[in-house]
C-alpha cells in the first residue's frame, strides 16, 4: 500500500511538472502576440515580423512536447479569435507540435555515437552552440516548408508573395534564436527544471526497431511516387511525406543516459555567454538599422521586401561577426580553457597520504606537453610537481616508517630501563628506602640503584649522565654496572668510583661523563661511608631540619683517568635525601628554577615520616613549580630514612 502511494504521489508531481511547462510556454506566446496587437505590427502567418514563431522552437527544446502544446494552445485561441478557419489551424497547429518537438528530439538523439551520457540543452560551449544553431536550422527549413505547402494547398497561392518561404524561415530561425538562447541561459544558470526524455530500459530494442520503421516509410514512399505518379499532386505528396518522415523521426528513442548535474559557472561558459549577449544586441542593432534604412537601400515601400531585407540584413551582420568570434572562441576553449579545466581536476589523483597517480596525469596532460607555450611549461610543472611529490612522499613514508621503528625501540628500551631500576623497596624494621625516577624522554641518563653487599651492608647510588635519550641511557645503563661489579668485591666507595672511572674513560671517544653519589649504609649500625663523584650533595636531616651533607665533590667520572676519590662517614640519625639536578633546575614560565634552597624550604615543611610520601610530597610541588612548561631534564630522587 505504501509503495502505491508512493508511486502517486510521484505520478502527481509529474503532473504538475508537465502543466508549469505548458503553462510558461502559452503565457509567453500570448504575451508576445499582445505585444504585437498593441504595437500594431502583427501579421498573419509570418507575413511580417513575428517573434512569436521562434516560440515553438525554443519552449519545445526546453520543455519539449509539453513546450509545444502551450505554444499551440494560444495560437489555437489567437487564430479562432481572428476567425481563421479550422481547416487551417487544425493542420497548421499538428505542424507546430511536430517543429516544436522535433528540435528536442533532434537534442538528444542527434550526436556521437561514441557518446555514453548527452547533456541538457546548455550553450557552455562551442560544440553545443553549434549544434543548437543547426538544430535550430533543420527545424526552422522543415517547418517553413510546411507551413507554405499547407498554405499553398488551403489558400489561393496567389495572395502570397514568392518570398514567402524565405521569410517564414527567417522569422521562424532569427527569434528561434534569440529566444533560445535566452531561455537556455535563464534556465541553466536559475537552475529550472527541464522535461527530460525517458530513458527506456529496452532503449537498444527499440532503436532497431525505429530504423525498420524508417526504412520500410522510405521504401513505400519511393514505391508510391514511382506506382501511381499520374494521381499525385507534387505539393500535397512533398507535404504528407514530409509529415511522415517527421513523424517517424519523431519516435527515435532516446539512448543515451541523461546528465543531470547542477550548472557550475567556468571561464568557457562565462565567455560563451558574453559572446551570446554580443550577438543578440548585435541582432537588435542590425535589426532596427535595416528596418529604418531599408526604403533607401531597397529603393521600393513593399512592406514585404522591407522585412525581408530586415531579417536578411540582420543575419548577414550577425554571420560576419558570429564565424570569426566562434573560431577565435573555438580556439580559446581548446587551447586554453579545457588545458585550464583538466589542470584543475587534477586534486582527484591526490588523496591524503597517498602518492599522486602521476600515470593519469601523464595521460591527461601528453596532449599538451610538447606545446611551445604557457600550457606546455605549466603542464610539464604539473607533472614534475606530482613526481617531486611522490618523491617526497616515499621519503616521508620511509622516515615516518623509521620514527615508528624508533619509537618501537625506545618503547622496548624505556622497558628495558625501568626493569634495570629496583622497586622493590626492602621493608626493614630499622630503615626506610623508596626512590623515584622520570626521564624527560623514553629514556634518560638518570638512574638510582640499591643493592646488597651483605647481610648488614646496602649500596645506594644516584648518578646524572651526560646528555639525554639513549645516549645517556646507555653510558647510565654501563656505570650502574661498574659500579655494582666493583662495589661486590668488597671495596671502599672511593675505591669503587676510581676503578669505575678509569674503565669509563677507556674508549670514551664522545668525552661523556657521569656525576654519581655512592653510600655504603650499615643497617644495624646506621654508618653511612659516601663518595661523591661531582653530583649534588644530598639533603640530611638532623634536629628536625634538613641541610646540605657536607662532603668532598671531586670529579665527575669518565674525563680524566687516575683521579683520586675520597670518603666520609656519617651515622645517619634521620633521614637522607638524595636527587638529581633534574629537581633543582626544573624552571617555570617565567624562567626561574626551582633551586636547592627552595627544595629544602620545601623539605622542611613536611611532617611526614614515610619515605613515600615525602617523595611524592616533593614531586607534587616540584609539578605545581612547572606548571604548563614540559619537563626539561630527568627527575630521580632516592630517599633513605632510619627508623628509630
Amino acid at each position: 500500500m505504501k509503495e502505491v502511494l508512493i508511486i502517486i504521489k510521484e505520478d502527481a508531481k509529474m503532473k504538475i511538472f508537465h502543466l508549469k511547462h505548458i503553462i510558461v510556454s502559452f503565457s509567453l506566446f500570448i504575451v508576445v502576440y499582445l505585444f504585437l496587437d498593441i504595437s500594431n505590427t502583427h501579421t498573419p502567418f509570418g507575413v511580417g515580423l513575428n517573434p512569436y514563431l521562434g516560440l515553438h522552437s525554443s519552449m519545445g527544446l526546453l520543455f519539449g512536447v509539453y513546450g509545444g502544446i502551450g505554444t499551440v494552445l494560444a495560437n489555437l485561441i489567437i487564430g479562432f479569435k481572428q476567425g481563421y478557419a479550422s481547416t487551417i489551424l487544425i493542420p497548421y497547429s499538428l505542424i507546430n507540435i511536430m517543429a516544436s518537438y522535433l528540435p528536442y528530439k533532434l537534442w538528444y538523439t542527434w550526436g556521437n555515437s561514441n557518446d555514453t551520457k548527452q547533456s541538457i540543452p546548455s550553450l557552455s560551449n562551442i560544440h553545443n552552440i553549434i549544434k543548437f544553431i543547426l538544430i535550430l536550422m533543420v527545424t526552422s527549413i522543415i517547418y517553413s516548408l510546411l507551413v507554405s505547402l499547407m498554405l499553398d494547398i488551403n489558400i489561393d497561392r496567389y495572395q502570397y508573395d514568392s518570398l514567402f518561404t524565405l521569410k517564414y524561415l527567417l522569422n521562424t530561425f532569427n527569434f528561434s534564436f534569440i529566444f533560445g538562447v535566452i531561455g537556455i541561459t535563464v534556465s541553466n544558470r536559475l537552475n529550472i527544471g527541464l522535461e527530460l526524455p525517458t530513458i527506456n530500459i529496452k532503449r537498444k530494442y527499440l532503436n532497431k526497431l525505429y530504423k525498420v520503421l524508417f526504412i520500410v516509410t522510405s521504401i513505400m514512399l519511393i514505391l508510391s511516387l514511382i506506382i501511381f505518379p499520374k494521381y499525385q499532386d507534387l505539393g500535397n505528396y512533398i507535404l504528407y511525406s514530409i509529415i511522415i518522415f517527421l513523424l517517424v523521426y519523431l519516435t527515435k528513442p532516446v539512448i543515451f543516459e541523461i546528465q543531470k548535474k547542477k550548472y557550475q559557472i567556468s571561464i568557457i561558459e562565462d565567455l560563451m555567454l558574453f559572446f551570446l549577449v554580443l550577438t543578440l544586441i548585435l541582432f537588435s542593432i542590425s535589426g532596427v538599422f535595416a528596418y529604418l534604412t531599408s526604403l533607401e537601400v531597397v529603393g521600393v515601400s513593399s512592406s514585404l521586401q522591407i522585412e525581408l531585407f530586415s531579417l536578411l540584413f540582420m543575419d548577414i551582420i550577425v554571420t560576419i561577426f558570429f564565424i570569426p568570434t566562434i573560431l577565435i572562441l573555438n580556439y580559446v576553449e581548446k587551447e586554453i580553457v579545457k588545458p585550464i579545466i583538466v589542470f584543475s581536476k587534477a586534486t582527484k589523483y591526490v588523496k591524503t597520504d597517498e602518492k599522486i597517480n602521476t600515470d593519469k596525469i601523464i595521460e591527461d596532460y601528453s596532449k599538451y606537453i610538447n606545446k611551445k607555450n604557457e600550457i606546455g611549461t605549466l603542464s610539464n610543472a604539473y607533472i614534475k610537481i606530482a613526481k617531486d611529490i611522490n618523491k617526497y612522499i616515499l621519503n616521508l613514508q620511509k622516515i615516518t616508517k623509521e620514527q615508528e621503528r624508533i619509537q618501537t625501540e625506545l618503547k622496548i628500551a624505556e622497558k628495558i630501563q625501568k626493569s634495570i631500576l629496583p622497586i622493590n623497596f626492602p621493608k626493614n624494621n630499622n630503615y626506610q628506602l623508596y626512590a623515584y625516577s622520570k626521564p624527560a624522554k623514553e629514556v634518560g641518563g638518570d638512574f638510582y640503584d640499591f643493592f646488597n653487599i651483605d647481610d648488614e651492608t646496602i649500596a645506594i647510588i644516584i648518578a646524572d649522565a651526560s646528555g639525554k635519550g639513549i645516549p645517556g641511557a646507555l653510558f647510565s645503563v654501563k656505570t650502574q654496572a661498574l659500579i655494582k661489579s666493583f662495589a661486590n668485591q668488597g671495596n671502599n666507595p672511593d675505591e669503587i668510583l676510581y676503578k669505575t672511572n678509569n674503565q669509563l674513560c677507556e674508549n670514551n671517544e664522545e668525552s661523556m661523563f657521569v656525576t654519581l653519589w655512592l653510600g655504603l649504609y650499615n643497617i644495624n649500625s646506621h654508618e653511612l661511608i659516601y663518595s661523591n663523584a661531582g653530583h649534588n650533595p644530598p639533603l640530611i636531616k638532623e634536629k628536625d631540619n634538613y641541610h646540605l651533607l657536607k662532603s668532598e665533590s671531586n670529579l665527575v667520572l669518565g674525563v680524566f683517568e687516575d683521579i683520586g676519590y675520597e670518603h666520609s662517614k656519617i651515622i645517619l640519625e634521620d633521614t637522607l635525601i638524595l636527587y638529581t639536578d633534574g629537581i633543582t633546575e626544573a624552571n617555570n614560565k617565567y624562567g626561574k628554577f626551582y633551586q636547592t634552597d627552595n627544595l629544602i624550604k620545601t623539605v622542611n615543611n613536611i611532617h611526614s615520616k614515610n619515605v613515600k610520601e615525602i617523595t611524592e610530597d616533593i614531586m607534587r610541588d616540584v609539578n605545581k613549580f612547572m606548571v604548563d612548561i614540559e619537563q626539561f631534564d630527568d627527575i630521580t630522587l632516592l630517599i633513605l630514612s632510619n627508623k628509630k
